[in-house]
């Protein structure tokens, strides 16, 4: 399935190539699906082993894979992951060695394995890469899909600017599968399942797509001074430094403190690259849950 508005306007030419490429190599039975609203993703996965399809493929950006990825979990046979990066950012896509390049990330589909991914789960949605909270996060959820197309990761970039000397402070309490709290005051919180976040690709080090773990870090904090001090002395990223707040669990709860639940309004979430459930939410890993394609 391929989301039209995607790849620059390009991505339904782009199915095209893929599924010749696709009969050719594999004498694979392929039907072109074009996402019109949002859901229609969710419904054409969820429909897949009504179908008799036995892989799915997603053309689009992270929110796209998203919402396939929450459609393939309808079914009761799981069927194969697979997709072509189009969006602007493609962490996912990053991670697992596919080309920035549609026309060079398809040939990839010649060469091919299927892996085990790790998912990860907010509250009932499952999500493939990140969720985020705070000023900056939000201004990203609302950028507009033509500056996307136009700009690339330069829209986020204008967007994120602009948000970021207007920062939200956000009281937090913060707990691992173990039972252990954090008490923080932050800005921006950021828990991924691999180490590419926003096209940065080694934001987190120690993630890996199927070790099982959720990996969060916050900047210690809550103005733009603090934001700052963590991106140039935040250290390696690897541990907890004076800046940042850095921690590995399968899963974390994350709620408002207490005493400022009536002095904040409603706390959205930001989950891959669109808006997610409010605050309190718990997160967990599916460890190793989906059959994914990857170039070799």
């Amino acid at each position: 399935m391929a989301n039209p508005g995607s790849g620059r306007g390009l991505a339904e030419d782009y199915a095209k190539q893929l599924r010749y490429l696709l009969e050719e190599k594999y004498q694979a039975r392929v039907e072109i699906f074009l996402t019109e609203k949002a859901g229609d993703a969710f419904r054409f996965a969820a429909e897949a082993n009504k179908n008799n399809f036995d892989t799915v493929i997603c053309l689009g950006g992270d929110g796209t894979v998203n919402e396939t990825i929450n459609g393939v979990f309808e079914n009761e046979h799981l069927p194969v992951f697979g997709f072509l990066p189009l969006g602007t950012v493609n962490d996912y896509g990053r991670v697992l060695g596919f080309s920035q390049n549609p026309d060079e990330a398809i040939q990839q589909f010649k060469d091919i394995e299927i892996i085990q991914s790790d998912i990860a789960q907010i509250n009932d949605q499952k999500f493939i890469n990140v969720v985020a909270m705070g000023s900056i996060s939000e201004s990203v959820m609302n950028t507009d899909s033509e500056d996307k197309n136009q700009l690339g990761f330069l829209a986020y970039l204008k967007d994120g600017f602009s948000a970021f000397f207007q920062q939200q402070s956000l009281p937090l309490v913060i707990t691992n599968a173990e039972g252990e709290t954090k008490n923080l005051q932050t800005s921006l919180i950021l828990i991924g399942l691999t180490e590419s976040i926003a096209s940065f690709g080694n934001m987190m080090p120690n993630a890996s797509y199927d070790d099982g773990l959720l990996h969060l870090i916050a900047v210690k904090g809550d103005t733009p001074l603090d934001v700052i001090r963590a991106v140039l002395m935040g250290g390696d990223r690897t541990s907890e430094s004076d800046y940042l707040y850095i921690a590995s669990s399968p899963s974390f709860d994350i709620e408002i403190q207490k005493e400022a639940i009536n002095d904040l309004d409603e706390v959205l979430t930001n989950v891959d690259g669109d808006e997610g459930p409010a605050l309190p939410i718990r997160l967990k890993t599916l460890a190793r849950a989906l059959n994914v394609i990857k170039p070799k």
